[in-house]
């Protein structure tokens, strides 16, 4: 629920005008993640999500989403937990296109649900 409130908070700063997205077009990922975290409540998830999501920036990855990293680790016959430099070695064959990879694991683990079938 928290998260939801957040990107509400996010799209409400759109509304008043003091967030531009046209701004952040010419912005490198980087400079457009911190910005996102300075604002109160936003963490390194909510701004990758944001940047995958929100901005079409398919190069990116939640790295901190403990559900990817289970996926990640599933998906590939991992017994380790990789840390986010792992990580990234694990996703550079796929780069630019990293965020496809967390878009498949989730729908992965949703087809994985005896519900879904």
């Amino acid at each position: 629920m928290q998260k939801a409130r957040i990107v509400i908070g996010l799209s409400r700063l759109v509304i008043e005008g003091r967030l531009w997205p046209e701004d952040l077009e010419n912005v490198n990922d980087a400079a457009i993640h911190n910005r996102l975290c300075a604002v109160t409540g936003v963490g390194p998830w909510t701004a990758d999500y944001v940047l995958l999501r929100g901005l079409g920036r398919l190069n990116n990855f939640p790295v901190n989403d403990s559900g990817a990293l289970n996926g990640i680790k599933a998906w590939l016959g991992i017994k380790y937990t990789p840390d986010q430099k792992q990580l990234c070695r694990i996703l550079a064959p796929w780069r630019p296109y990293a965020g496809m990879i967390y878009f498949h694991l989730l729908l992965r683990k949703l087809y994985a649900q005896p519900d879904i079938n």
